[in-house]
């Protein structure tokens, strides 16, 4: 298998910086668009985060729909 621990932590690192990119948009702009987008910005770093573990975990079908819903929810 490919995806091995390494690639996991990869992942989650890149999440991570996007989630605390987007949570300092939110806090930092009184901007109602702008904060929309560091909202936007935290549900995809939350989704990278959520098909990664899926995947690493062997590829659960649950996650996948998990992601429509988050991706739903953002529109």
């Amino acid at each position: 298998m490919a995806f091995l621990h390494g690639n996991l932590q990869a992942y989650v690192v890149v999440a991570l910086l996007l989630f605390a990119t987007g949570l300092a948009i939110v806090l930092a702009r009184r901007s109602l668009l702008v904060q929309f987008m560091g909202i936007e910005l935290m549900l995809n770093a939350a989704n990278l985060a959520l098909l990664a573990a899926a995947r690493w975990r062997g590829g659960d079908p649950q996650a996948s729909v998990f992601y429509l819903f988050i991706i739903a929810v953002a529109a």
